[in-house]
């Protein structure tokens, strides 16, 4: 959509690894009853979504610098 070309680097591994370390969390705060390791592993959720963005958009900056 905004014609962006972003490189694939390796460290885009490390978000998709803490949103499933999260979903884990948050099954197993579910499955035991325990609201505070749901709600660890919504906080984590959100922050692997941050970081997501965070290293696709430093990605993307840096491909156009090098233009």
């Amino acid at each position: 959509m905004l014609r962006v070309t972003v490189p694939y680097r390796p460290r885009f591994y490390a978000p998709l690894a803490l949103l499933h370390a999260s979903l884990l969390l948050r099954i197993v705060g579910d499955a035991y009853s325990a609201a505070t390791l749901a709600r660890w592993g919504a906080l984590l959720s959100a922050l692997a979504l941050l970081a997501f963005i965070a290293s696709t958009a430093a990605a993307a900056m840096g491909s156009h610098a090098r233009r």
